[in-house]
């Protein structure tokens, strides 16, 4: 009887890990693409210079209190209350301005954020954990 309980707890305790590893891993989201280098004058062309953000996972992520920056934090992104991102859906945060939706957000800055070269995005979580980094130069 008390095998047949150990085993039980035993088992339990492997479900419940597996369980967490499966959230865990269920509510990823990378970035997957980083122009710094807008065509012509970045200044003149703040939409040409962007990041895209993919989620990765079975499932929608809130991506509200979520924030992007550069390098340094001179730059800093929170998206918007209420904002998700649907499961394998990727959305575009441009640096200029326009009209937010479901795949493209607008960080309304009047001058280039990403530096041509040397310059990193990093993506936190509303904990602030890291989720995702990838520099000018990546990719």
């Amino acid at each position: 009887m008390r095998k047949t309980i150990s085993m039980l707890a035993v088992m339990a305790v492997m479900v419940v890990l597996a369980c967490g590893i499966a959230l865990a891993a269920g509510s990823r989201v990378n970035i997957s693409t980083l122009r710094c280098d807008a065509p012509n004058n970045d200044h003149e062309t703040l939409n040409s210079e962007y990041v895209v953000f993919k989620n990765t996972s079975g499932r929608v992520v809130r991506m509200e209190g979520f924030k992007v920056f550069d390098k340094g934090r001179i730059h800093t992104y929170r998206f918007p209350n209420n904002f998700r991102l649907r499961s394998r859906d990727s959305v575009t945060l441009y640096t200029g301005s326009g009209r937010n939706t479901s795949s493209r957000l607008y960080w309304g800055q009047g001058s280039a954020v990403w530096n041509n070269t040397g310059d990193t995005a990093t993506l936190i979580n509303r904990n602030g954990r890291v989720l995702d980094r990838q520099s000018c130069t990546d990719r």
